[in-house]
């Protein structure tokens, strides 16, 4: 379930990025222009170009909006879920990875020395 979580809120994330790339792009070729060397139809275009620009900045914001909404909603029900099932951490499993490595480093250390006196 937290893995699906995690793909949604990554394609969320990469249309979002997407988004504010077109946005920028259009911003830049709106402002590229000089107003007063423009015809009537690169007028119209330009116009269109802003109110694009304009359109997606709200889009940009409602996905972000969205995609905090989504992580509050999902954080309380996968703890809860993850607390019935007593699923580990990443702390712990990080801590218990430490401690196994320190005891793999001990039996090591132990192997050696009693080859060493046999």
């Amino acid at each position: 379930m937290s893995d699906f979580v995690e793909r949604a809120i990554m394609i969320a994330n990469g249309f979002e990025q997407k988004a504010k790339e077109v946005v920028e792009d259009f911003a830049k070729s709106a402002s590229s222009s000089v107003e007063g060397e423009l015809t009537g139809s690169e007028k119209i275009q330009n116009k269109i170009v802003e109110e694009s620009v304009k359109a997606l900045r709200q889009v940009v914001q409602v996905l972000e909006e969205g995609r905090g909404k989504v992580e509050e909603e999902l954080q309380g029900p996968l703890e809860s879920l993850m607390e019935k099932f007593n699923l580990a951490t990443k702390d712990e499993v990080d801590d218990l990875r430490e401690m196994v490595r320190v005891a793999r480093e001990k039996v090591d250390e132990l192997e050696k020395r009693l080859d060493s006196k046999s």
